[in-house]
């Protein structure tokens, strides 16, 4: 009868765990579009400056990172994230690698923040998240007419110049973002060292 209830018990723990795997793929590998994919060339987006551009219009020198975070207005996350990133954009200049974060927030909102924390590089609205939804990152969570609905699952993309992907990092969650040292490491091998 042990041996029974052992074999029983051996087996449904072992559905369990496979199940459990299955419902928590490697979040960095399922965020987000594949490896290769292009940039969409038809999208304009919204400078803090106020400015419309397309991201393959960002995608300059060795290319393009692009951190997309949930909102430089409500949430803290992401708020010290954008500020983080600010203390490493010389390493991105250095680099030549143009450093970019993506929000739904308003150009009113992005250029006020950028005023507040003396922001030294180009934050973009995406308001309506049309690339939020063009890269499949959209937190579905959020139903329509709540304050969150559109905001990406925060990360970071690498694109080359000419707007390929190269990388990207996401993390479980949104209180904690990718390291910048990694992404850093991942532009010198897969844009400045190539």
């Amino acid at each position: 009868m042990r041996t029974i209830f052992r074999t029983s018990l051996v087996s449904v723990l072992s559905t369990v765990f496979a199940v459990t795997a299955l419902a928590h793929p490697n979040h960095k590998e399922h965020w987000g579009p594949s490896i290769g994919s292009t940039l969409p060339t038809d999208i304009t987006v919204t400078t803090h400056e106020g400015d419309t551009v397309t991201l393959s219009d960002l995608a300059t020198g060795n290319g393009l990172a692009i951190a997309f975070v949930r909102s430089a207005d409500w949430c803290p996350f992401c708020k010290r994230q954008i500020v983080e990133l600010n203390q490493s954009r010389d390493e991105f200049a250095k680099r030549g690698v143009n450093l970019v974060v993506l929000s739904y927030d308003s150009v009113a909102i992005l250029n006020a923040f950028a005023d507040e924390q003396n922001i030294g590089y180009t934050l973009v609205s995406d308001e309506g998240s049309r690339v939020i939804n063009a890269f499949g990152i959209r937190n579905e969570k959020h139903e329509k007419g709540t304050s969150g609905y559109g905001i990406p699952h925060p990360g970071i993309m690498l694109f080359s110049p000419s707007g390929t992907l190269v990388a990207k990092f996401a993390e479980e969650g949104y209180r904690k973002r990718p390291p910048v040292e990694d992404v850093l490491a991942e532009a010198d091998r897969r844009l400045v060292n190539q």
